[in-house]
C-alpha cells in the first residue's frame, strides 16, 4: 500500500461477476493546508463562479511547503505556475508564508 500522497477525483472498482464481494470499509482523507479563505469572488454567471470554486480548490490542494504543480499528475515544481499559485494566493487566502 503506497504511504505518499495521492490525489483523485473518481474510485473505480472492478468486480469479477463470479465471485461474492463484500467492502467493509473505503477511507479517503482530505489533506489541505492550513489557511482560511479571506477573499471572495461572486457574479452573476452561476459558471464563472462554478470555476472561481474549482480553481480556489485546486489552489488549496497543490499547496503544500511549497506549490506544487497537479497533485493528480507529476507533482513537481514548475517556476511559471508558482507565481501564479502565489498571487492568487494572496488574493484567496493572503497567506505569505509559502
Amino acid at each position: 500500500m503506497p504511504t505518499e500522497r495521492r490525489a483523485f477525483r473518481y474510485a473505480k472498482f472492478t468486480v469479477e461477476p463470479e465471485r461474492a464481494v463484500q467492502i467493509d470499509r473505503f477511507q479517503a482523507e482530505v489533506v489541505e493546508y492550513p489557511v482560511k479563505e479571506t477573499g471572495k469572488f461572486e457574479c452573476s454567471d452561476s459558471t464563472v463562479n462554478k470555476i472561481w470554486d474549482a480553481s480556489r480548490l485546486t489552489l488549496r490542494s497543490c499547496m503544500r511547503d511549497y506549490y506544487e504543480d497537479g497533485v493528480k499528475r507529476d507533482r513537481v515544481l514548475r517556476p511559471g505556475d508558482l507565481r501564479v499559485e502565489a498571487l492568487v494566493n494572496y488574493y484567496v487566502f493572503g497567506h505569505q508564508r509559502l
